[in-house]
């Protein structure tokens, strides 16, 4: 049975961080993206999307300029749905494991973003990834479906939490896709 485990936190605790870890780890095959700052002489000016197969985009930036906007940025809603649904959609296909970093107020400005997050909730592949904290309606409902396990990454338990979600996964993945289908 597939497990939807996702990490969350205050900005900055260490999610993405986490995820790299745990995905450095994983043995099976896997799929989806991360997140990553783009920094321009020391200082955050936006966020680009990676993806596991090779592929990179601009999430959000400063320099972006019109709607729709968190804080500074101007989000790139064109490349969340070429660049991060896309990635989603060819692991669901082809990974055991899904990366999913992260289910934030940026991504989910996106419909056809929220829209791939609640397939995936509802399919074979187990996803590992990281959501925002706070309380938005889109987030809240992932956070509580059924098949969800939410972890809460804090200072005195980062150092355990990729073993924990490891642990978790344990006996759930396939050591191939082509298991999962006999």
């Amino acid at each position: 049975m597939a497990k939807i485990i996702l990490v969350t936190g205050v900005p900055g605790s260490g999610k993405t961080t986490a995820i790299k870890r745990i995905l450095s780890r994983l043995t099976t095959k896997v799929g989806g993206f991360y997140t990553q700052e783009v920094r321009a002489g020391g200082v955050r000016v936006g966020f680009k999307i990676v993806t596991l197969d090779g592929q990179e985009g601009i999430l959000a930036h400063v320099e972006i300029e019109g709607q729709p906007r968190i804080s500074k940025y101007g989000v790139n809603l064109a490349a969340i749905e070429s660049i991060a649904v896309a990635s989603l959609k060819r692991a669901e296909q082809q990974a055991s494991v899904i990366i999913l970093d992260e289910i934030g107020p940026m991504e989910i400005l996106s419909e056809e973003f929220c829209r791939t997050v609640m397939d995936l909730l509802e399919s074979e592949v187990s996803v590992v990834g990281s959501i925002v904290k706070r309380r938005l309606p889109f987030a809240e409902k992932v956070k509580s479906h059924p098949a969800v396990t939410l972890l809460e990454i804090t200072p005195s338990n980062r150092h355990r939490i990729v073993d924990q979600v490891l642990e978790l996964l344990e006996g759930t993945v396939p050591e191939s896709r082509e298991d999962r289908k006999s």
